[in-house]
């Protein structure tokens, strides 16, 4: 904080004083050494009285060290992001990482009153970049910290701690303690040119609290101007160890839909009654919450599920929020009323779908046409089917097990209807719906929907669709794909990707049967519908390959 600055102020860092800008310059500290030189030439006449006068001090300078005075090009003063202090943005090329540099300000910058002087405070120089939000990371014995190193790893050290000693050298290699810090280890370079990572045991780390990142770089290991010895430093890495481990939504892959009640079952080790959760598109912090429910959903209090201590409910509401987005999933394990702990980013993301509702969920091959009610939808929206939906920017989708995206139409009646291509598709499966919202635009992702249909190589009905309640209704069909083993009957609704165990405990339903095959493509199915209600419409399920599905209605 900065009580007297102003975007007049002008600042750079220094590892010697702060009178003024110098250019960067060898610097050679000297012993002297002092002695006598007799300027007389012997003259005996003087010698008596003159002696002392005609001799002249001579100076001998001898080097005792040698090292670098550097500083930093010369910033101006601009207000932080918060609006709550003041940022200042250096040319630090010419400083070596590792070293605690000396801040020197002129608080009036351009004027004349007042000139450069050190404010007591040092800035440390990191060879990893600094976050603008918590990094996630879980418990265990080998949790990866990827990290952004500009310049390279520069041969340094790095440790997870409470704080960070910054008196101690850059030499020093500590070890774990408790609850308090990791053990060090050596930053590696990950492959790119700026990427690096450390490699951290954080077993034995607290989950639900946040750590720093500290550094040291040893380098050459000399002293520096004014600042001396390279030493331990906070790299100004904000990492969270997040209790959660894993979590999964009823709709699965992490998706959930617009709605005031949207559930996510959550893995928890240490969370408790007033433990907290919310989702949010920025950092987790909870102060945004209640005043923006369009970037971050109210936190809500998780719920113990019966019969396990580390398995949790949250009911989320989503329905102010836009979809086709994701978000962070953040917990507050003492909830925002206790600040002692304060949210953080779990490392999970909850996914939005608009999606609300899929009016088909069995497709036959001759008619592939899904009419869906959606929030957020457009013309430009792209969807595809396939049995994995592909998560992040829409580019060219296609492959095995799917066709590339094609774009929704409107239905005339307040609905979309989308026609996927299918002919990377195997027929008599499930396949999840995949969109995204803006098609080729770069605000939403492409995702799964929330939502799946089942492929069936059902043609059509050959002759009438209606059965009487009585036994042997026979139902003739045209099909492509079927095979003898194939079964089907009729029913409210079908089983799932379960198979057909799963279908057998659906709503009431007429016997499974046998197809009977009466020549290449057409089969014959003989329901008893004796059991099912006059006048009402039925599902035609069909199960095959192990799986089961709406065929036809």
């Amino acid at each position: 904080m900065c009580e007297a600055c102003s975007s007049a102020t002008r600042g750079f860092l220094a590892a010697g004083d702060c009178e003024g800008l110098t250019s960067l310059v060898e610097e050679v500290e000297f012993t002297s050494h002092w002695s006598y030189e007799d300027d007389s030439n012997n003259d005996s006449t003087n010698a008596s009285n003159d002696s002392v006068r005609n001799r002249s001090m001579v100076e001998t300078r001898v080097p005792r060290y040698w090292s670098w005075h550097q500083q930093s090009g010369e910033g101006s003063f601009v207000p932080s992001p918060d609006l709550n202090g003041w940022m200042l943005t250096i040319d630090a090329q010419n400083l070596s990482v590792g070293y605690h540099y000396r801040l020197c300000l002129d608080v009036d910058g351009v004027g004349t009153m007042q000139g450069y002087g050190y404010t007591g405070v040092k800035a440390f120089v990191s060879p990893v970049k600094a976050t603008d939000v918590d990094l996630p990371l879980p418990r265990a014995r080998d949790a990866e910290l990827q990290l952004s190193c500009p310049l390279g790893p520069s041969g340094a050290s790095a440790f997870l701690a409470t704080s960070c000693d910054t008196t101690l050298p850059a030499t020093t290699r500590v070890t774990s303690l408790g609850e308090v810090r990791t053990a060090s280890v050596p930053v590696l370079s990950a492959g790119s040119a700026s990427a690096c990572s450390v490699m951290l045991d954080t077993a034995h780390l607290p989950g639900g609290r946040h750590f720093t990142l500290c550094v040291g770089v040893a380098g050459s290991g000399a002293s520096l101007g004014m600042i001396g010895l390279p030493a331990l430093g906070d790299a100004l890495v904000k990492v969270y160890v997040t209790p959660i481990s894993a979590f999964t939504s009823p709709r699965g892959h992490g998706v959930v839909l617009l709605g005031q009640n949207e559930k996510l079952f959550i893995t928890c080790s240490r969370c408790t009654g007033s433990s907290e959760v919310f989702i949010s598109s920025g950092a987790c912090f909870v102060g945004l919450a209640s005043a923006n429910s369009s970037f971050k959903s109210t936190p809500t209090f998780a719920s113990l599920l019966l019969g396990s201590s580390s398995q949790w409910e949250a009911v989320l509401d989503t329905s102010a929020m836009p979809a086709g987005q994701a978000y962070r999933l953040c917990v507050d394990l003492d909830g925002h009323i206790d600040s002692t702990l304060g949210p953080g980013d779990s490392g999970q993301f909850v996914r939005i779908s608009g999606v609300l509702a899929v009016s088909a969920t069995g497709l036959a091959a001759s008619r592939v046409t899904v009419p869906l009610q959606c929030s957020g939808c457009s013309t430009s929206t792209a969807a595809y089917l396939s049995s994995s939906c592909s998560v992040g920017p829409l580019d060219v989708i296609s492959g095995p097990l799917r066709d590339a995206p094609v774009s929704m139409a409107l239905d005339g009646m307040g609905g979309f209807t989308v026609t996927p291509g299918i002919s990377g598709l195997e027929l008599f499966r499930h396949y999840d719906l995949c969109v995204d919202l803006d098609g080729i635009g770069t605000v939403s992702e492409s995702f799964f929907s929330g939502h799946s249909v089942f492929l069936s190589g059902l043609l059509q009905v050959l002759g009438f669709s209606t059965v009487f309640k009585a036994p042997a209704q026979p139902i003739s069909l045209s099909c492509s794909g079927c095979i003898d083993t194939s079964k089907a009957y009729l029913g409210l609704s079908c089983g799932g990707a379960g198979g057909f165990a799963a279908a057998l405990g659906a709503t009431a339903k007429a016997a499974p049967t046998t197809v009977i095959r009466t020549s290449g493509t057409s089969e014959l199915l003989s329901v008893d519908a004796a059991l099912l209600d006059a006048g009402k419409h039925y599902v035609l399920c069909w199960q095959q390959y192990e799986q089961c599905g709406p065929g036809m209605v």
